[in-house]
């Protein structure tokens, strides 16, 4: 049995000015920073 696709419910911002990420957004943003690809902004996925 095939399941449906599932497609992300808006685009991906890794750079919101507002600060408002969503869990995805906050899980790249981590692995990113982990990697040193993403400045650190102080943020945790508690914050």
């Amino acid at each position: 049995m095939a399941q449906p696709p599932l497609d992300p419910a808006g685009e991906l911002v890794l750079d919101r000015p507002d600060g408002a990420y969503s869990a995805v957004e906050e899980a790249v943003r981590l692995a990113l920073q982990a990697a040193k690809l993403c400045p650190k902004t102080g943020r945790t996925s508690a914050s």
